[in-house]
C-alpha cells in the first residue's frame, strides 16, 4: 500500500486487503488503543459538495484517533491544484471528494501531505469497499463461497462497483443483480466477474433472488430517476424488502445498504437479524480509522514529496466528466490497455 495516497481499493493486494481487514478489527475491538495515535494532527475534508455521511465519518474516524478535522469546501473560484496546496498548509491529511472523475489522483499530484479517495468513483472507493468488505466478513466469518445479491439502482452506484471488485476474487462467489432500471450489466462489472470466472445472472425482481442468497446488498431506488410516479411504482415493487421476502430468505442472510435508504428497505426490516446496515455505518468510520493509521504508521515527518509525473502519449482526453476538462494545466496521464490508451485520470479509452 503506497502511504502516499490511497485511490483504489484495487491498490491493495489480496495479500494487503485481508491484513488491512485484521488491523480494522483490531480497532473496532481495542479502540482505547489508538486513541493517542493521530494526537497532534488534523485531517482536511476536501469535498466540492456538502456529504453529510461522508464527511461526519471521516471527522469521527480522526477524533477517534485523537486527531481534529476541519472542513476546507473547495473554491470553485481556485483551481484544484490551489485548493489542495491551501489545504496541505492547513493539514496532515487530505480526503477529496469531486464530481469530476480523477479528481483524486490530480490532488495527490501535487499535495504535500497523504491523500484519502472519499468519493472520486473513477477509481473504487478505498474506504467504502473496506468497510463493505469488513461488515461481511465480520458479520459472516468469511468472504468466499457466497451468493451474493445487488438490488436497487445498482448500476449507478459505486460502492457495487467497488464490493463486486473486490469479492469477485474470492473462490466460490457468485453473484446475482436486480437492477431497478432495465439495462445490461456495465462492462466494468461484467469484466472483473469474467476475469475471475465467477458466475452472475440477471434477475427481474428481489423475489427470483432472495432464497438463495447469503448476502443482500440493497441500494436507494429513488422517485427521482423515472418521469412519473406510476413507472417509480412498477419498479419500486420489484426492488422493496418485505415481510414476505424476509420470510423466504436463509435465517442467516445479511442485509446491507450504504443509505440514505428509501422505501426500497422499509423500517420494519431493522428490527430483524438480518439487518446489518446499522453495524455496516459502524464500520464506516472504522475503515477510514484503518486506513489513516496505516498512513501515518512509520512515516517520519509531515510533508511528503509529490510524484513528479509529466504527459505521456501526447493525447488529450476530451472526457467531458473528466477533471482535465476543467482542469487544463494537468499532465496528459494515460495507459495501454490492450490495443486501448485509456485515460489515467477518468479511465476512458481515447483514440490514438
Amino acid at each position: 500500500m503506497n502511504n502516499a495516497k490511497i485511490l483504489d481499493i484495487g491498490d491493495l493486494s489480496r495479500e494487503e486487503l485481508m491484513e488491512t481487514l485484521r488491523l480494522l478489527g483490531s480497532i473496532r475491538d481495542n479502540t482505547n488503543m489508538f486513541r493517542s495515535d493521530c494526537t497532534g494532527k488534523s485531517l482536511i475534508t476536501l469535498f466540492s459538495e456538502y456529504d453529510r455521511n461522508c464527511e461526519s465519518a471521516f471527522s469521527a474516524a480522526m477524533v477517534r484517533l485523537g486527531g481534529a478535522s476541519s472542513n476546507f469546501p473547495i473554491n470553485q473560484g481556485e483551481s484544484l491544484k490551489d485548493n489542495v496546496l491551501t489545504a496541505s498548509s492547513r493539514g496532515d491529511i487530505i480526503a477529496v471528494s469531486h464530481p469530476l472523475k480523477g479528481a483524486a489522483l490530480a490532488a495527490s499530484l501535487y499535495s504535500t501531505v497523504p491523500i484519502i479517495n472519499a468519493g472520486d468513483t473513477a477509481f473504487s472507493l478505498p474506504c467504502k469497499a473496506l468497510r463493505d468488505m469488513a461488515t461481511i466478513w465480520y458479520e459472516k466469518n468469511h468472504i468466499s463461497n457466497m451468493k451474493i445479491g445487488f438490488c436497487g439502482n445498482i448500476f449507478k452506484s459505486p460502492e457495487v462497483y467497488a464490493l463486486v471488485k473486490c469479492l469477485s476474487v474470492y473462490n466460490g462467489n457468485s453473484f446475482s443483480f436486480c437492477n431497478v432500471q432495465s439495462g445490461e450489466i456495465p462492462q466494468k462489472i461484467e469484466t472483473d466477474l469474467l476475469t475471475n470466472g465467477k458466475k452472475y445472472e440477471i434477475v427481474n425482481s428481489l423475489g427470483d433472488m432472495i432464497e438463495d442468497l447469503d448476502v443482500l446488498y440493497m441500494t436507494r431506488v429513488g422517485s427521482e430517476e423515472f418521469s412519473s410516479d406510476t413507472e417509480y411504482s412498477k419498479a419500486l415493487t420489484r426492488c422493496i424488502l418485505d415481510e414476505r421476502l424476509l420470510l423466504a430468505a436463509k435465517p442467516d442472510l445479511s442485509v446491507l445498504h450504504p443509505f440514505p435508504r428509501g422505501e426500497e428497505l422499509p423500517s420494519y426490516v431493522d428490527l430483524d437479524e438480518k439487518a446489518k446496515y446499522f453495524s455496516q455505518l459502524e464500520y464506516d468510520v472504522y475503515a477510514i480509522m484503518t486506513f489513516i493509521f496505516k498512513m501515518f504508521k512509520g512515516r517520519a515527518g509531515r510533508t511528503i514529496k509529490p510524484d513528479d509525473l509529466r504527459s505521456t502519449h501526447g493525447l488529450f482526453c476530451g472526457n467531458s466528466e473528466c477533471i482535465t476538462s476543467s482542469e487544463e494545466y494537468l499532465p496528459g496521464l494515460f495507459f495501454e490497455r490492450g490495443d486501448d490508451v485509456v485515460c489515467s485520470y477518468c479511465k476512458n479509452t481515447v483514440e490514438k
